[in-house]
C-alpha cells in the first residue's frame, strides 16, 4: 500500500468526509426501466450502476435447461463514459465476465431456484459510474432488481467491501482509496443475519487476525446498507 498519502487524517476522517466504518450515503430506484420484469438503479457516492431481470420465463434453449431448477445468466456491460477517461463501452472482457460470474455465484445462492425448474432468469447490469468496487456495486444492483421482479429470495443480499489502511479498518472503499494497492475483503452476507455470508473474495495478502477484523468492519457496513434497502422497500410499497 503507498505510504505517500494520508487516507485517514488526524481527525478520523477520510479523504471524502468520511469516518473509516461509515458507508457512502445510497440512493436507490426501482422500476427504473420498462419491457423487463425487475430493474433497479443503485446510486452510491460517485458509482452508479442499473441492473434489469428478464424473468423467470421459459428457457429458450432447451439444451441449457434444467428440470430440478432455474438457470441464471448475466450480463455485464461497462459505458464508455463511466471512469476518468472515455473509451470504448466494454462488453466480454476479463472483467465484466468476472463480474458476471461474482453476480450469478450470489444469485444462485439466495434465490429459491427449484421453485422455478424449467425457467430461466437473465440479469443484465450496466455500469455508468466507477467509484470503487464495480463487482459490488453490480451484486447489489443485481439483487434489489431480483426483488423488483418480485422472485423468491431467501433474504436480502449486502455486498460490502473492508481494507486496513495505516491502522484503520475502512468500509466501502472508494475507486481512489483501492488503487492504494491495499488488501481488500469484499463479502455478499445477507440482510437480516449478517453472519451468513453467501459470497465472498480477497485481494492481496491479509493476516488471520486482520482478517477478523476486515470481516466484522464489512458486517458493520453491511448492517448500515441493509437499513437503507429497508427503507427503499418501504417507499416502493
Amino acid at each position: 500500500m503507498s505510504r505517500n498519502k494520508e487516507y485517514v487524517n488526524a481527525a478520523g476522517l477520510r479523504l471524502d468526509g468520511r469516518r473509516p466504518g461509515e458507508m457512502r450515503g445510497m440512493t436507490i430506484e426501482f422500476g427504473t426501466f420498462t419491457g423487463c420484469d425487475g430493474s433497479c438503479t443503485v446510486v452510491s457516492g460517485h458509482s452508479k450502476v442499473c441492473a434489469t431481470v428478464v424473468g423467470p420465463r421459459e428457457v429458450v434453449n432447451r439444451l441449457e435447461s434444467r428440470t430440478d431448477q432455474a438457470v441464471v445468466t448475466c450480463a455485464v456491460a461497462i459505458a464508455a463514459f463511466a471512469g476518468d477517461r472515455r473509451r470504448n463501452a466494454q462488453r466480454d472482457t476479463l472483467q465484466s465476465e468476472e463480474i458476471s460470474n461474482a453476480v450469478v455465484q450470489v444469485v444462485r445462492s439466495v434465490v429459491l431456484l427449484p421453485q422455478y425448474a424449467g425457467s430461466q432468469i437473465h440479469i443484465a447490469v450496466e455500469i455508468l459510474q466507477q467509484d470503487g468496487s464495480e463487482k459490488i456495486a453490480s451484486i447489489n444492483a443485481a439483487c434489489l432488481a431480483l426483488m423488483d421482479a418480485k422472485v423468491a429470495m431467501r433474504d436480502v443480499v449486502c455486498a460490502v467491501n473492508a481494507a486496513q489502511m495505516d491502522s484503520h479498518l475502512l468500509t466501502d472503499l472508494t475507486g481512489e482509496e483501492l488503487r492504494s494497492q491495499c488488501a481488500v475483503l469484499s463479502v455478499a452476507v445477507t440482510g437480516h443475519h449478517t453472519e451468513n455470508i453467501v459470497w465472498f473474495e480477497s485481494s492481496g495478502r491479509i493476516a488471520p487476525e486482520v482478517l477478523k477484523s476486515l470481516m466484522e468492519a464489512a458486517q458493520g457496513g453491511a448492517k448500515q446498507m441493509f437499513t437503507t434497502i429497508r427503507e427503499a422497500i418501504k417507499e416502493k410499497s
